[in-house]
């Protein structure tokens, strides 16, 4: 607890990033839907792709202040990978249920988010105390 204490600065600049990138992820969800006629399931791996990356830059600048790497990168998407799983079966399952792709991947962003934020701060940037 004491570490998240240390740290509500970069966890409220981190749920406003993700607050962000949830716009974004549906609007690339869109795009792939909508404009490029991508099927869900196609578009939704896609899509979870290129918000990993865009999500990594920009926690690793602006929220944790870190230089980027590609070490840092694959370590980030490791961390990540049980969200991804997550975001895209729920996604995909909602939709085949009939939900509205766009509202499935705002849901299934939270139900990710938790794991996320987990892997975020206490592997990928946590700094280790020597």
């Amino acid at each position: 607890m004491l570490y998240l204490k240390e740290n509500y600065k970069k966890i409220a600049l981190w749920l406003c990033m993700g607050l962000i990138f949830l716009g974004v992820t549906n609007l690339i969800l869109f795009f792939f839907v909508e404009v490029l006629y991508f099927s869900i399931l196609v578009a939704t791996l896609v899509t979870v792709e290129l918000t990993t990356i865009l999500r990594y830059f920009a926690n690793s600048y602006i929220v944790f202040r870190e230089k980027i790497s590609i070490r840092d990168l694959i370590k980030y998407h490791i961390a990540n990978l049980a969200a991804i799983a997550v975001w895209w079966t729920a996604v995909n399952v909602f939709a085949i249920l009939g939900m509205h792709y766009l509202i499935a991947s705002t849901v299934a962003v939270i139900l990710s988010t938790t794991i996320s934020f987990y892997s975020n701060f206490f592997w990928v940037w946590k700094k280790s105390k020597h």
